[in-house]
């Protein structure tokens, strides 16, 4: 397996026992560069930025690891993406951080990358949440950070 340099630190920091759960677990193939070369697009194993991050890890922890799997009573699935057509069309998912993002990183089509994820347990408690916040950079200011 060749890990893509910007998932090397995450993973020496994080032990993936935690996240098995019977025979569910992460996938390799998330972690795999000769994978991802057919799962995202403009994919470079050497860059410590872009697309495995924001696709591969940001999804695995908010919308992966952070909603729950199955449908709920309208046989709608829990994990969807939120698409990008604008703020009017998406007005009910903005800021919604449980949801996929980024499929336009993606050379597969999002049910491919939903089933990619689809293995992976839900692990409730809010580990995984998102803490961003829409006026991070006035709460810093405020704070004093800048």
């Amino acid at each position: 397996m060749t890990t893509p340099p910007a998932v090397r630190p995450f993973l020496r920091r994080h032990d993936w026992r935690l996240l098995k759960k019977k025979d569910e677990h992460i996938p390799e193939t998330l972690f795999d560069a000769r994978e991802l070369a057919g799962v995202l697009k403009d994919f470079d194993p050497q860059s410590d930025s872009g697309s495995n991050y924001y696709a591969i890890l940001q999804n695995l922890f908010f919308a992966t690891l952070n909603q729950r799997m199955g449908k709920d009573g309208c046989s709608q699935s829990y994990r969807a993406f939120a698409l990008d057509e604008g703020f009017v069309k998406n007005r009910n998912t903005h800021d919604v951080n449980n949801l996929y993002r980024y499929e336009q990183l993606f050379s597969i089509a999002p049910d491919e990358v939903i089933e990619l994820f689809s293995t992976i347990p839900f692990l409730n408690g809010g580990l995984f949440e998102c803490r961003d916040h829409p006026d991070w950079l006035a709460i810093i200011k405020e704070e004093g950070r800048v």
